[in-house]
């Protein structure tokens, strides 16, 4: 069989490993899922996706956590509001979300509370530091570099994080303005 029928039912057998996960999680809608309900997860992407090796935990999770599945802690869930708090690509609004963070880490009385608010900051801090090996552009990979310079500032110790990147911000404005031929403040030259 060949022609636009043959393709379409060919490309209908290679769904996607994410396309699979989003599937179950449609037909299924799990109240919340835990270690059993990741193992059927992968049971069925194997039975959707021909690939030769099953998907791994980590990658089954960074699907999950991009949905509004609840994903338990034992497994590495983490709550859906903090899911995609930290937007990497924007400086000001990831200073923003790492203020509200420090703030929210430093008040908070739940532990486990302030356990995932640093988890959170962990997990953008990883993924930032795989898309630094990937990244072409020169003025995104400054930016990202900074920001990766930020989170580990931040995960080194939140309660001075907003006084630190206030300090930090200051000096990237001098050193830019003395590159631009303008006397830097501080040192009058």
């Amino acid at each position: 069989m060949s022609g636009p029928d043959a393709e379409t039912t060919a490309s209908a057998k290679r769904q996607s490993v994410r396309g699979a996960v989003l599937e179950y999680l449609a037909v299924r809608k799990p109240a919340v899922v835990g270690r059993g309900e990741l193992l059927e997860i992968r049971r069925h992407v194997l039975s959707q996706v021909k690939r030769p090796k099953a998907p791994s935990d980590s990658y089954l999770l960074s699907i999950l956590l991009e949905t509004s599945a609840e994903v338990d802690r034992a497994i590495g869930g983490l709550p859906v509001d903090l899911r995609t708090k930290i937007p990497v690509g924007d400086l000001a609004a990831c200073k923003q979300s790492l203020v509200e963070l420090a703030r929210q880490y430093c008040s908070t009385t739940d532990p486990s509370r302030a356990s995932d608010v640093r988890r959170a900051v962990r997990r953008t801090k990883d993924h930032l530091g795989l898309a630094l090996r990937r990244a072409s552009s020169p003025n995104k990979l400054s930016a990202q570099r900074e920001a990766f310079r930020w989170l580990t500032a931040w995960l080194e110790n939140p309660t001075v994080f907003e006084a630190w990147v206030e300090v930090r911000e200051q000096s990237r404005a001098r050193q830019a303005g003395s590159r631009d031929g303008a006397p830097d403040p501080a040192t009058g030259s």
